[in-house]
């Protein structure tokens, strides 16, 4: 700060402790302030005329000590405060003779604090000064030079007003406040990746094609993703190895947590059903198989269950004794699809006594396998 070729300074270290349901602040801090004082002094007799001057130019230098401790409680949009502070002059360390000290400024000052929509608050504060002094004696030595006292710069200087004026002893006032916010405040986007079919999670990647924003992916165990975004329209890619990639469009407004959750579809089918005796309806320990390496055995209700690619595939169903059975079945990725079988009993004629097969079994079983 500076003014008339002075130079005063100061700092202060803040700390803040915000509690369940209040905040307290707490403020220390170190000032100089640095006075100059230029003036003609008169002394003055019983009719007011002046019978002698004094040319008074000084310097005033006060380091202070500055403590404040604030409360806050808010309650929606209105907030409860309450503010201490004390000044200690460091330099003024001196009683008049009706014990009134000059070295200590005492306040404190409660209020509300009333935020509107719009950007406007208002705050409306009360205050009372603790300290008693009498801003009288802070004259410059005025009234010792008027008593014919002569006086010393050092002297003088010890009533010189206080930087800053004087606290009242009672006080009320008003503030009007309007705040805009004109940055842009990151926003977490968070959700999980599971499967559309089974709701378990999927380790999948999430990228934002078309902006710099680095792709993330998915937690192993909680299929949870997080990433931070600033104020924009954004291009999600969601993909994982055996599912359908999902692209979306989403807006990220400022300073928001916001909640995506995403399911992916499996690029595979699934094909379930059940095998049975063509005639009486029983369930059968079959195999039903779609090639070589992707089959599946029925369980004791003759139910099973394949998941494959998609396409046109042919699955077979056989069992011991029973002829085999094809069917041929459309796959959509991650739509189930069933197919139930029913297998003849495979017939075998043998003529009398002998153990060669008649043409007219051949010709049964290749029929039964059709």
């Amino acid at each position: 700060m500076m003014n008339s070729g002075s130079v005063s300074f100061g700092g202060d270290l803040l700390a803040t402790m915000e509690l369940d349901a209040v905040t307290i602040h707490e403020n220390l801090g170190y000032h100089y302030y640095k006075q100059n004082f230029t003036y003609t002094d008169s002394r003055y007799d019983a009719s007011h005329n002046v019978i002698a001057t004094e040319e008074v130019d000084i310097d005033v230098e006060d380091p202070v000590l500055r403590f404040a401790a604030g409360i806050e409680y808010p309650m929606n949009k209105t907030t409860l405060f309450a503010e201490l502070e004390w000044r200690h002059f460091l330099n003024r360390e001196f009683e008049e003779g009706d014990d009134e000290r000059f070295d200590d400024c005492i306040q404190i000052a409660p209020g509300a604090r009333f935020t509107f929509d719009s950007g406007f608050a208002m705050d409306v504060t009360g205050s009372y000064c603790i300290s008693s002094f009498d801003p009288e004696y802070n004259d410059l030595g005025h009234r010792y030079f008027q008593q014919d006292v002569s006086q010393t710069d050092e002297e003088r200087a010890r009533y010189a007003p206080f930087p800053g004026g004087y606290a009242p002893k009672y006080g009320l006032g008003v503030n009007l406040m309007y705040s805009v916010d004109v940055s842009s405040h990151p926003s977490i986007l968070s959700g999980t990746v599971t499967d559309a079919a089974t709701g378990e999670v999927v380790a999948a990647s999430v990228t934002l094609p078309g902006s710099d924003v680095e792709g993330v992916n998915t937690d192993a165990g909680s299929g949870m993703y997080t990433v931070q975004l600033d104020e924009d329209t954004y291009a999600i890619l969601v993909a994982a190895d055996g599912y359908i990639p999902v692209n979306e469009t989403i807006k990220i407004p400022s300073g928001e947590n916001i909640t995506k959750n995403f399911t992916l579809q499996s690029v595979q089918g699934t094909v379930t059903g059940t095998v049975t005796d063509a005639g009486t309806g029983e369930a059968l320990e079959a195999l039903v198989a779609a090639s070589a390496n992707t089959r599946s055995s029925t369980d004791p209700n003759g139910e099973y269950s394949i998941e494959c690619a998609a396409g046109t595939i042919t699955f077979t169903a056989s069992a011991a004794g029973y002829s085999n059975q094809s069917r041929t079945v459309e796959m959509v990725a991650g739509e189930s699809v069933v197919q139930n079988f029913q297998l003849n009993f495979e017939n075998v004629y043998f003529d009398t006594a002998r153990h060669n097969l008649r043409p007219d079994a051949r010709v049964s079983s290749t029929d039964a396998s059709q």
